[in-house]
């Protein structure tokens, strides 16, 4: 259900072919074997949905995946996806890193209307 901009997912459902959702899972419990990012998802989401609901989530990421490189038509790089994570992790890490002064002081050296689109401000 969709409200907004705010998108709530409710439980998962058995839709779509049967067919489809066992050979996802199936390659979702291999990727889960394999270091990488499928086994990183899944380690974090186990945590708090326990195995199976952990698995079905990798398998809805795969096809997440899956539909982007087709739309786009790329092939998949497990390096690419490595390297964008790294990026991400030294990214929040940076963020951390700045001060709440630093921050406010950036904040403020930006042109108004700049600072009124970022803020969500409409006219």
């Amino acid at each position: 259900m969709q409200s907004g901009l705010v998108l709530r997912i409710g439980q998962i459902q058995k839709q779509g072919p049967k067919v489809l959702r066992w050979i996802l899972t199936t390659c979702a419990h291999a990727a889960v074997k394999s270091p990488g990012k499928s086994q990183r998802l899944f380690r974090n989401w186990e945590k708090r949905l326990g195995k199976g609901k952990a698995t079905a989530a990798v398998a809805h990421k795969m096809i997440e995946v899956i539909f982007a490189l087709l739309a786009r038509n790329e092939p998949y790089s497990e390096a690419r996806a490595e390297k964008t994570h790294a990026e991400l992790v030294r990214m929040r890490g940076k963020a951390r890193s700045l001060r709440v002064r630093d921050v406010i002081r950036r904040w403020e050296k930006l042109p108004l209307p700049s600072r009124t689109i970022l803020s969500g401000a409409r006219s």
